[in-house]
């Protein structure tokens, strides 16, 4: 297939993920010296290649790269960037990470969803899992980028050609009103999303205080949402109180009272700037003791 517009021969190595969706494959580009990423479809409906493309006309700063795709008997091939690091998902489940490269992810995707509501595309599916990470250094650059589109969709060309859909995402971050309604929602749904994220990668896992209505294996997403909009939500862990609120505003239950990305970037960049600042000064005390030794 093209691979930036170059014939390509791909070589499957490795399943590196698999779902509903279908299966994506670490391949190896023939005759190259890199790797890329392969997303392999059953598209019968042709909603694989509207994410492909959707995907590439993105700035690839924030967004995973779609490098080629094609189509073939109601079949999907979608060649994208390959990050040996996995996603923000397993990351977190590998390591315990220092609160300030926490929170220089966080900052670098709310980035990317700032960037993304600019450009009228509400994700509907933001997640850990939906985060591939290239860098844990926070003077990186680009230390993750947003992925997987299936579920987005065009603020615009939603409103006036569909009902949003129900149920669409992933329970444990979507919000009330994804699970309980079919009206039209907007771009606080990715809001929502993010706070519940930040929650996660904050704390380690996704983990809620005690409480003998809580089960993480629900069967029922409809019992998961009456809970949810009854005011549960995760533990945080352990971060500033500017950041706390920042992510506690997030998640609240009305949509109109959440704040946007334009706002929250701000915010997180100066929790990022104080938790660097603190982290910097730790490592030279540290330094200073180990000389006076």
């Amino acid at each position: 297939m093209k691979i930036d517009d170059k014939d390509t021969e791909l070589l499957l190595l490795e399943t590196i993920g698999r779902g509903s969706f279908g299966t994506v494959w670490k391949a190896e580009c023939v005759g190259e010296d890199r790797f890329v990423a392969v997303k392999v479809v059953e598209d019968s409906s042709g909603g694989a290649v509207k994410e492909a493309k959707m995907m590439q006309n993105l700035d690839r700063k924030f967004v995973v790269s779609v490098l080629g795709f094609g189509s073939v008997n109601k079949i999907t091939i979608i060649a994208m960037e390959y990050f040996e690091m996995g996603s923000l998902q397993s990351v977190v489940e590998k390591q315990s990470l220092p609160l300030h490269v926490s929170v220089a992810l966080l900052y670098h995707i709310a980035e990317g969803m700032n960037y993304l509501h600019s450009k009228k595309i509400i994700h509907r599916d933001l997640k850990p899992g939906n985060v591939l990470v290239s860098s844990l250094d926070p003077a990186s650059p680009t230390m993750c980028k947003i992925t997987d589109f299936g579920e987005a969709r065009d603020i615009e060309t939603a409103n006036q050609t569909m009902t949003m859909t129900a149920g669409i995402g992933t329970p444990y971050y979507m919000a009330p009103e994804m699970m309980t309604s079919s009206k039209h929602y907007s771009t606080a749904v990715d809001v929502y999303s993010f706070g519940v994220m930040s929650a996660h990668v904050l704390h380690g896992k996704l983990e809620y205080e005690e409480n003998p209505e809580i089960d993480l294996e629900f069967d029922s997403i409809y019992a998961f949402a009456m809970l949810v909009c009854k005011g549960l939500r995760p533990m945080i862990g352990s971060c500033s109180d500017d950041l706390k609120k920042i992510i506690e505003s997030c998640w609240d239950s009305d949509p109109k009272k959440r704040p946007t990305f334009e706002t929250i970037v701000p915010g997180i960049r100066r929790a990022m700037i104080s938790e660097m600042t603190q982290a910097i000064a730790k490592k030279e005390n540290c330094s200073e003791n180990e000389e006076k030794q």
